[in-house]
């Protein structure tokens, strides 16, 4: 017995009949139709007919329109209302033509007049109707499922004509574009596109049919741009000919931006390694220049020690040699030269000495080193500055009022000098939008130390053009900046905000308003953070 046979004989029946006399019969007509497996419920209004078959799944309907409840094509849509994956055949004893056109057209199986009904009529109609439903009832719960899944899938899905005008949509299409609340009809898939893109788009689609990971942007019904993925075939009507395109659209704005930060991180990395590299190279150099700097200074001491002494003898050997002496001497302008020699002597140890300063600051702030020591912080920002002289010394007078008596800060002073560095060439950028080249005077950067308690604190002041508030809320996130392109990279106070505070356990915030100029003000902590102090411990124990 194939499963077709045993759900033909196994029917559950529903008979909505209020005349019992009419109930019988159709009973009678069942079971000589040699339909023995019909289990039938019998009802006589329609109001207990929606009861049931709010609780019963039913096989078949057969509905009398004559009801005490509902008269006409009433209770065939009741019953509808409520279970219209049921087939339901109408049994009335009107012969009425057209209300039985309209019944079929409401969704009635068929229309019988009951007179006219025999048990053999009954039973095809019967058997046909539930396994014609069941067709249709699979072919319908596949449908909501495709809808299901169309509405539920999180890519955005569209069917569309060939003048771009939507059909098809899902929620995950509607969320991408904003359009919720506007009816998908009312859309058009190609004002997505700028002209040049929806230009570029139809080529596509005339020349190769289909559209594969096709990258471009779209305006959303906002305005916002969106980095997008498309993919579209070709729609064809019963003809072949091109009806519209079905697709997907999937946002990539994310990962874009993913991707454009990777890049800068790389350019970054790639530009620290060159610094490094640099500075590294600046440490050698530095060490280099140091040993002629200072024998080029001992020279010039001798020198100028030595004149003096050579001043004497000749003026011991003029008194000597008299008149004659005294006359090759003044051809020689020794008086011009006794006086201009000294001076110049002087003003080359100035400035050797000058270069012997800056190249003990490169010594200094170039150290590779990245582990936390005791280190001196005035010191440290007095090369920083120094190295720093170039970016400031045009626009700006450097005032420091550093305190004598701060004592040593466990702390790494490669990256304390990073922190300082950044500090003041933002305050040089800051001034000079100020003050320009120089031209209308210069400004002021103040760098002060103080303690306070078990922290050492680090000022920096400037005179520069001040910042907003929301511009303060942001200055420590990465790749935030205002300058232009090409000035500045967003990094500068992140890594002072990520050496201050996550590696040295410190605080750094800025006080600032427009107009008024901005100080930051850093705090760390004398003797290092409590994991440093451990770390210290655990080395001393060892």
């Amino acid at each position: 017995m194939s499963t077709s046979e045993f759900e033909l004989k196994n029917i559950r029946l529903l008979l909505v009949e209020d005349n019992p006399a009419d109930a019988r019969v159709v009973e009678r007509h069942l079971k000589d139709a040699g339909l023995t497996h019909v289990t039938t419920d019998t009802v006589q209004t329609a109001s207990e007919a929606i009861q049931r078959l709010q609780q019963v799944e039913y096989d078949l309907v057969l509905l009398d329109l004559g009801l005490p409840d509902a008269q006409g094509l009433q209770a065939l849509r009741a019953l509808k209302a409520v279970a219209d994956l049921t087939p339901i055949i109408v049994l009335t004893g009107s012969d009425d033509y057209k209300q039985g056109l309209v019944a079929v057209r409401e969704g009635a199986q068929d229309y019988l007049e009951k007179r006219r009904v025999n048990a053999g009529m009954l039973s095809r109609i019967v058997s046909y109707s539930v396994e014609r439903n069941s067709f249709h009832r699979d072919l319908v719960r596949a449908t909501r499922r495709y809808q299901d899944l169309f509405n539920n899938v999180p890519v955005a899905l569209f069917t569309a004509k060939h003048d771009g005008s939507l059909k098809t949509a899902n929620a995950a299409f509607v969320k991408l574009i904003g359009s919720a609340g506007v009816p998908v009809t009312k859309l058009n898939f190609l004002d997505l596109f700028e002209p040049g893109r929806r230009a570029h788009f139809l080529g596509l689609m005339s020349r190769q049919r289909t559209v594969e990971g096709w990258e471009t942007t779209i305006r959303d019904a906002k305005g916002g741009e969106l980095h997008v993925l498309v993919n579209a075939a070709p729609l064809y009507d019963s003809t072949q000919a091109l009806d519209g395109w079905e697709g997907c659209v999937t946002d990539i704005s994310m990962l874009k931006q993913t991707l454009e930060e990777r890049d800068r991180l790389e350019d970054n990395l790639r530009q620290a390694q060159k610094l490094e590299a640099i500075g590294q190279l600046a440490a050698g150099i530095a060490h280099e220049i140091n040993t002629p700097t200072q024998y080029v200074g001992d020279n010039l001491r001798f020198l100028k020690e030595s004149f003096g002494e050579l001043d004497s003898v000749i003026t011991q050997l003029v008194e000597a040699g008299g008149g004659n002496a005294r006359k090759a001497l003044d051809s020689a302008d020794f008086d011009y030269l006794k006086e201009e020699i000294p001076r110049a002597l002087n003003q080359s140890l100035e400035g050797v000495d000058r270069v012997a300063k800056i190249v003990r600051a490169m010594k200094e702030f170039s150290h590779p080193a990245r582990e936390k020591t005791a280190t001196d912080l005035n010191r440290a920002i007095q090369s920083t500055i120094t190295v720093a002289s170039n970016e400031w010394k045009y626009v700006a007078e450097m005032e420091m009022d550093l305190d004598t008596e701060l004592p040593s800060v466990h702390c790494s002073p490669a990256e304390f000098n990073q922190v300082v560095l950044n500090i003041v060439v933002n305050a040089a950028h800051a001034i000079t939008d100020v003050v320009g080249d120089g031209g209308k005077g210069k400004g002021k950067i103040r760098v002060k130390t103080r303690a306070e308690g078990d922290w050492a604190v680090v000022e920096i002041a400037d005179t520069g053009k001040g910042m907003p508030t929301h511009i303060q809320q942001r200055i420590f996130d990465p790749f935030f900046t205002t300058k232009e392109v090409g000035k500045g990279t967003g990094q500068g106070l992140a890594i002072a905000h990520n050496v201050i505070v996550d590696k040295h356990g410190g605080t750094i915030k800025v006080v600032s308003a427009p107009g008024q100029g901005t100080t930051f003000i850093i705090r760390l902590p004398i003797g290092g953070t409590k994991t440093d102090m451990d770390a210290a411990s655990a080395g001393a124990a060892a």
